[in-house]
This record gives C-alpha cells, structure tokens and sequence, in this order.
C-alpha cells in the first residue's frame, strides 16, 4: 500500500510539473497577435463597408404655450449660416424655425429654456446609419382630420390624413468635402395606420407616409453640433401642420406655478439635437 501511494504522488507531481512547463511556455498576447487581426473591419469582411453613423441625442423640452412669444431669448446664442431648405420661406410660413451652434453655447442654451420655463420630456438617441430613415414619433391622430400648411410652390394647401401618426424624420447622408461631417435632413412626416394608401400630395415619394418637404432643413453635422428646432411666434393652432407638429393640447408641468405645483396648460415642443460623433 505504501509503495502504491508514493507511485501515485510521483505521478501527479510529473502531472502538476508539465502543465506548468506548458504554461509558462505560451506565448505573450503581443506575440500571438497576427498582422491580419489588425486589418480593418473593412478588410477582413471581404470589403463590405464598416459601420459608419452618426450618434445623435435628440432633447425634447415642453414650453409653455404663452410663452412662445419668450422663445427669443432661445435664438440669441444661434446662428443661421450653413442651413438649407427646400423653400425657405416656406418652411418659416408653416410655423417652422431652425439654428445652429456648437456645444459651447449649451450653458447658455440651458439658461435661456430655464427663463421660458421649459421642462425637459425626454432624450432619444439615435445612431443614423447613412442613407436610412428614423423617426421620432410625436403625436397621434385617432380619426381622419384636415391639416393646412404651405406646399413647396408656397401655396395654401389643405390635406385629409389620419388615423396614424406625427413624427420628425431624420435621414444622414455622407458629405463628399467633409470627411468627418454627415448631411443631416430632417422633416416632419404622417405615417398612416392600418389603412389603403392615399393619393400623395406635395410632391411625395413613397405610397404609404406623407412626407412634409417643405418644413425640411439640411445641415453639416460632425462632433459637437448642436441644432434647435422650435415654432414660430406664428405657430399656427391643431389645423395646421406646425400646430400637430410642435403643440401639446395639455401637458402636465411641475413647478410652473408657485401657488400651483402641478399645473396643466397647452404646451409647445422644442428640440435640441446634439452630435457625439460618428462610429
């Protein structure tokens, strides 16, 4: 029993001594790192393209509807240059208006919300891969209704959409100067429910959505980009396109009044988007 016993010992000892030989002799990690592993994602996937989009967190604030007239204070900080439109005197008749800005100006932005007692809803984040659509969703329509707005001409035009929704659409594209830089196109858009297609009006592309073309804008936007989408003083009630697009009918606010602490009165969106970079 006693020479069986030291066998065994003798066995897991010689056991134990080439497993720690083989491990100590693996290689380094930088050692087993092959030139192919650093190629890029582009190379090793045959050529396919890399995954290449634009990150973007879209703030959404409620604004007090008597307090549209203060939204002034919000365009001080913000400058117009390098904005497109489709129709620019178009996308301001139906209640839309727009700027930019870097993320230097996010202080002063915050303060400028805070005097016209804008509350924030919620933050959404994208990530906008090139040459696809994502919308936001933003209000309901239940029942058939006829909305007004300004066509691309700049003529008065009346539309029957529902039942289906409201939602902002955002679309990147790659600029061909600007490596670090993505064309942002964003319009508002009705996204119909359950039901046939409707005959398209404004000159839309697609049978089963009415796409707004001319409440669009385009931008170059790369790594700290900020952008503001808010109404028009002139903003326009539930009929029209700005009113569906920006207005709430009755939103709840905390802290809007002192002798009330919850108080619900009409309200109005504004949007700030905001660019972490691209990936």
């Amino acid at each position: 029993m006693r020479t069986l016993n030291c066998t065994l010992a003798l066995i897991c000892l010689t056991t134990a001594f080439m497993g720690c030989k083989r491990q100590a002799q693996e290689p380094p990690i930088w050692d087993q790192v092959k030139i192919g592993d650093l190629a890029s994602a582009k190379s090793r996937n045959g050529g396919m393209p890399v995954l290449d989009a634009l990150k973007i967190d879209v703030h959404v604030y409620s604004v007090p509807a008597h307090n549209v007239k203060q939204l002034k204070d919000l365009w001080e900080p913000l400058r117009l240059k390098g904005l497109r439109y489709q129709n620019q005197q178009a996308f301001s008749d139906n209640g839309f208006r727009v700027a930019r800005a870097r993320i230097t100006v996010w202080d002063t932005l915050g303060h400028a919300l805070a005097r016209i007692q804008a509350q924030k809803v919620r933050t959404v984040s994208f990530m906008l891969s090139q040459d696809e659509d994502n919308d936001l969703p933003l209000a309901g329509l239940h029942r058939p209704q006829d909305i007004r707005f300004t066509g691309l001409d700049g003529s008065e035009e009346r539309i029957l959409i529902g039942p289906g929704i409201i939602a902002w659409r955002l679309r990147v594209e790659k600029t061909a100067s600007v490596v670090k830089e993505s064309k942002l196109t964003a319009y508002p858009v009705f996204k119909r429910a359950g039901v046939k297609p409707m005959r398209y009006q404004a000159r839309l592309t697609e049978s089963s959505q009415i796409a707004f073309r001319a409440a669009a804008f385009s931008v170059r936007m790369g790594y700290g980009d900020l952008i503001v989408l808010g109404p028009e003083e002139s903003w326009g009630d539930a009929s029209t396109l700005s009113g569906k697009f920006f207005g709430i009918p009755n939103y709840m606010f905390l802290g809007l009044d002192k002798n009330e602490p919850v108080k619900s009165c009409p309200a109005v969106r504004v949007f700030v988007l905001t660019c972490s970079g691209t990936q």
